[in-house]
């Protein structure tokens, strides 16, 4: 009888969840719907993230893979307020397609409480930025009164970054530390859902079972920045920032939200790499033991005792970067600490022995409205001497036409005979040339805040991650 009992509460109870968990999904389809007939460009979005009950959470949170929420909190604040949840679905997509629950900022420290500090001042960051983008919307289904200290924290932003992405917020909140009050204040006016979902997977182990004890799709975890998952959000991503170039209206009614994509969909290559894209094959005096047979070697010595059958060859083609050139923007416009990091890093680059031949013809200019100086380089000891006597000359006006047409001059004097490529880091704000040039040619930029359509058509376009000097992405 009493298991009979037991037994009837556990069909009610089931019965109980199941229609909980429907009426959850109702309120879910409900919203999503509604965000999706003013925002269309979401549609891939909302495709990618499904909703799952998980009662380790006392609101709601994503992992990128899935929505978890608790569904008396869900249920409460529909009740209270539809927009609410609105705007939380809205903002928990951002994170998605801005890729925060992949980033690596809040994995950096060392021991736990370092990390505990990074993944809260960084969950801060998150959430600032895309309720800046939420806040810059048009659209009547996430519409709200906009707070004052939200829009003077804005402002505070802006003086420093151009674009409110979650790394430079991360980065401005470092380095102007909050009290421990203001620090609640923020959170409490910025804080919309559950980021423990960000991190669970990365404590416990690639390979782990998700809440509930399903099997999660997310065993590729393991390196956040080569996951399936990234790769599927910044793809969404993409394709949203195409959507809203395409449809002018829409990009109006979006805010900011096609200006921070512009700059979290930016995929980083490595310096070195991508200079590598102006070798040219060489054959270098040195042995080629790749192609060389160790076995009629062998044979050899084991048959005639001192005398192999086969030698290695003594040289051998190899593909690297012969002839280069690196234009400086020395402007009064063009930071001076960028100029000498970006110049540092360079020569980094340059003593690396696999990367060039070991005769070079590497150009340094230093540009302003004119040609201030050529360093070449040669060898090893004219790079040491380089670096050693590093001077920035020039502040004055901006024009990059000169630098082109010095380097014209020195190849109609045959001081090129097979220029593959030149550099010409600058922040953007000069003449450009209005001719294309018989080699390859790229617009280095420090950060996004550049005119990008003033860069000619015929120049790569490079942004340079000002933190590291070391990533590119190339346009």
């Amino acid at each position: 009888m009493i298991q009979d009992q037991y037994a009837l509460r556990e069909q009610e109870g089931a019965r109980t969840k199941l229609a909980m968990i429907r009426l959850c999904e109702r309120i879910w389809d409900t919203v999503r719907t509604e965000l999706y007939l003013s925002m269309r460009f979401l549609e891939m979005a909302f495709g990618r993230m499904e909703y799952r009950m998980d009662l380790t959470t006392r609101t709601w949170g994503t992992d990128g893979e899935f929505c978890y929420y608790n569904p008396s909190y869900l249920m409460m604040r529909y009740e209270e307020n539809p927009a609410a949840v609105n705007r939380a679905l809205l903002h928990m997509l951002l994170h998605g397609v801005f890729c925060h629950m992949y980033s690596e900022n809040s994995v950096a420290a060392k021991n736990s409480s370092e990390r505990g500090a990074q993944e809260a001042l960084y969950d801060l960051a998150c959430d600032i930025a895309v309720e800046s983008v939420i806040d810059s919307m048009e659209y009547h289904s996430v519409a709200a009164v906009v707070r004052d200290e939200r829009l003077e924290l804005y402002e505070r932003l802006k003086k420093d970054m151009r674009v409110l992405t979650a790394d430079g917020i991360y980065d401005w909140l470092k380095k102007n530390r909050a009290d421990g009050g203001q620090y609640e204040r923020l959170c409490a006016e910025f804080r919309q859902d559950d980021h423990t979902f960000f991190y669970r997977d990365r404590r416990r182990g690639a390979g782990g079972e998700s809440p509930g004890g399903d099997s999660g799709p997310k065993s590729d975890r393991q390196d956040p920045g080569e996951s399936r998952g990234r790769r599927e959000w910044q793809k969404i991503g993409r394709k949203i920032g195409i959507s809203l170039s395409l449809a002018r209206s829409q990009g109006k009614r979006a805010g900011s939200l096609a200006e921070v994509l512009a700059v979290e969909g930016k995929e980083y290559c490595d310096y070195g790499e991508f200079l590598r894209k102006f070798a040219v094959i060489r054959e270098e005096n040195r042995l080629d033991l790749d192609s060389f047979d160790y076995g009629y070697y062998t044979y050899g010595l084991s048959l005639y005792g001192n005398l192999p059958l086969i030698e290695p060859l003594e040289q051998r083609e190899v593909k690297r970067i012969e002839e280069f050139v690196v234009v400086v923007d020395t402007s009064g416009s063009c930071s001076g600490r960028l100029v000498r990091r970006f110049l540092r890093e360079t020569f980094t680059i340059l003593r690396q022995q696999e990367s060039f031949f070991l005769k070079r013809n590497i150009h340094v200019i230093q540009c302003d409205a004119k040609v201030q100086s050529d360093t070449v380089i040669t060898c090893e000891e004219d790079l040491l001497a380089c670096e050693r006597s590093l001077t920035v000359s020039g502040y004055g006006g901006t024009d990059f036409r000169p630098a082109f047409l010095y380097v014209n001059r020195l190849m109609e004097e045959g001081c090129f005979t097979n220029l593959k490529g030149l550099l010409y880091f600058t922040d953007g704000f000069g003449i450009y040339p209005e001719r294309p040039t018989s080699y390859a040619a790229a617009f280095v930029f420090p950060d996004c805040d550049y005119e990008e359509r003033r860069v000619p058509g015929w120049a790569a376009k490079i942004v340079l991650n000002p933190e590291t000097m070391r990533e590119w992405s190339v346009s």
